[in-house]
């Protein structure tokens, strides 16, 4: 039986296209993250293990920019870390800024942390008191260079702690970031402590 060269190319181009539908389709289940058939909303997307924050900023109104930042959230290798050797105490910040489609973005503004102590016994659990407040400016190029990690796409700030904290308590970080249109994002997470020891062997 004869087969033309042209029979040959037709089936090929046939089994391509159904494998690459099934790609497409592969990809797109991949998107949701949960499955086919599962809508996702834009709150869904801005869940991340570790962190408790909420997308609080609008999303671009027609004409502006339509990846700059909509929403926040704390990395979770986020930590306050205690020198046993020293006493001296750091917060570890890392962020990450989110625009419409939930990918990691850059911005221009400015950063406000606040570090807070929860109290932990019988008759002040759940009372809440401001430790330390530190400013980051983001508005110009050397600034986000500086504080830019491109490995782990955040943000990353190392701040100093005045007052060690105690292991006691709970600790809780707020974030909030003013960007150069004046919208507002914020964002929190429990603040988990680590030691470590600066002495040498």
């Amino acid at each position: 039986m004869r087969v033309t060269v042209g029979r040959i190319f037709s089936h090929m181009r046939g089994s391509t296209m159904k494998l690459s539908t099934f790609v497409l389709a592969a990809l797109a289940c991949t998107v949701v993250m949960t499955g086919c058939g599962e809508n996702k909303s834009i709150s869904d997307v801005f869940k991340f293990k570790g962190s408790q924050s909420r997308p609080t900023g609008e999303a671009p109104k027609p004409g502006e920019w339509p990846f700059r930042p909509i929403a926040m959230r704390v990395h979770p290798f986020t930590s306050l870390t205690i020198d046993e050797t020293t006493g001296q105490a750091v917060l570890e910040v890392r962020i990450e800024l989110l625009d419409q489609l939930g990918d990691v973005a850059k911005g221009v503004g400015d950063f406000r942390f606040e570090l807070y102590q929860s109290e932990m016994t019988a008759s002040r659990v759940g009372q809440e008191t401001q430790l330390q407040v530190w400013e980051a400016p983001m508005s110009t190029l050397e600034q986000n260079r500086m504080h830019w990690d491109a490995i782990t796409r955040t943000y990353s700030f190392r701040l100093h702690v005045t007052h060690p904290p105690m292991g006691d308590k709970k600790y809780k970080l707020t974030v909030q970031f003013n960007d150069a249109d004046g919208n507002r994002l914020r964002a929190e997470a429990p603040t988990p402590i680590s030691r470590s020891s600066s002495e040498s062997n």
